[in-house]
């Protein structure tokens, strides 16, 4: 069941949103490349039939510089003493194989195509950690994560509050702020998020 809004066209219909972004005209302009082959999600089209969601990934926020808008409601992320790359040049610290760029996300929490990620916490801090967007856990429990230098790693959450069985859908205050102090699932998304700035 799509938890997500399904009437939007732009959760089933790609020409609404995918085919308007930068990296459509890099490269990235077949469909399958926007929807991991596990995700069994669907929409709703307006003419009534369940048809496949056109997207399961999102961007890692500080990846391509944060967002200068509000989303969903939620003020713009701060990143305020953090590394911002805007390029591939800019991933010093730590370099690009320890920097995912887009992750699978949870149906409940994929909406704008940025994955809400606090940095509150990171690195020494880990009593204040918190969720806004969960990762995925379809497969077996574990997320999927593209990094900077073009390889994939899968993560096995070892928390049990980074896979709930409910997750407040779109729409529902989204998105909540949920803390999850000690969460060791948040400080391994944090530590390839972003470093702090020296």
């Amino acid at each position: 069941m799509d938890l997500n809004n399904p009437r939007k066209r732009d959760k089933w219909d790609v020409t609404q949103d995918l085919t308007k972004s930068p990296l459509w005209h890099q490269g990235a302009n077949a469909p399958a490349v926007w929807r991991c082959p596990a995700d069994r999600t669907t929409g709703l089209s307006t003419e009534g039939r369940r048809v496949p969601r056109v997207r399961s990934y999102s961007i890692n926020p500080p990846v391509g510089g944060p967002s200068e808008r509000t989303c969903g409601g939620v003020p713009r992320l701060d990143f305020t003493g953090f590394n911002v790359y805007y390029k591939l040049g800019d991933m010093l610290n730590p370099g690009p194989s320890q920097i995912f760029v887009f992750l699978d996300e949870r149906v409940e929490t994929l909406g704008e195509g940025v994955f809400y990620l606090s940095m509150n916490g990171s690195p020494d801090k880990p009593g204040v950690t918190t969720f806004y967007d969960y990762p995925a856990c379809s497969h077996s429990g574990a997320g999927s994560f593209s990094f900077a230098d073009g390889h994939i790693e899968g993560k096995k959450w070892l928390d049990p509050r980074t896979t709930p069985a409910r997750i407040t859908p779109a729409g529902s205050g989204y998105p909540p702020e949920v803390r999850s102090p000690n969460n060791p699932d948040i400080r391994w998304i944090q530590d390839r998020c972003t470093r702090r700035l020296p």
